[in-house]
């Protein structure tokens, strides 16, 4: 009995390490998950928000470091470019909104990727004068750079138009008053197409 209960008892507790230490181990996994850091950073539940801003401080890069599939993991991004000024002080048109790219669902994978952010533009204190555009913002990929046009700055008052572009912008910059002045045009202003990405931007309002 001493050989069957020797043999017996090896056998088995072979047979309990491997299973234990070799099979468990190997498939029950940790899921993947999504490593990231850059600009001011922002916890809301399970989502985190990266956000970038000209006045932050913040080192303007974006730095993937791990993913949730070799692919790359599927991330919302939002470029919005610096608004123009109104002209000013009187009368005149108002400013531009910036103009935004947006990707609902971009595979973004491990790597750095370098942002810049445009910031709004200062109206000029002398009457008269027409707004400015605000400043651009990029967003660069390994494959392209998207790139988010400031908004238009406002007609100065009682002229019949500035100089070409200042109006035009992510949005268009307002006519100011006299002259019935158009708004000026809200394009990408020959940014883009950008794959998976959608530009919102609109013409500036006219005077009466």
């Amino acid at each position: 009995m001493a050989p069957l209960k020797s043999g017996k008892g090896r056998n088995f507790g072979k047979l309990v390490k491997i299973f234990g230490s070799t099979l468990l181990g190997e498939t029950v996994q940790a899921d993947p998950v999504t490593s990231a850091t850059g600009g001011v950073e922002i916890i809301d539940g399970t989502t985190k928000y990266h956000v970038f801003h000209p006045n932050t401080g913040q080192p303007n890069t974006f730095t993937v470091s791990s993913t949730v599939a070799d692919t790359g993991t599927l991330m919302k991004i939002l470029v919005i470019a610096g608004g123009g000024s109104g002209s000013g002080p009187y009368v005149g048109g108002g400013g531009g909104a910036g103009g935004v790219w947006y990707a609902s669902s971009l595979a973004i994978t491990n790597g750095t990727y370098p942002i810049s952010v445009g910031d709004g533009s200062v109206p000029s204190d002398a009457g008269y004068q027409p707004g400015q555009r605000g400043g651009t913002s990029t967003f660069a990929t390994p494959g392209y750079t998207v790139t988010s046009t400031g908004g238009g700055g406002g007609n100065k008052a009682f002229y019949s138009h500035d100089p070409a572009g200042i109006r035009d912008g992510g949005s268009g910059g307002g006519g100011g008053v006299q002259f019935a002045q158009p708004g000026g045009a809200g394009s990408s202003i020959a940014n883009g197409p950008y794959p998976g990405w959608t530009f919102y931007g609109n013409d500036g309002g006219g005077a009466k």
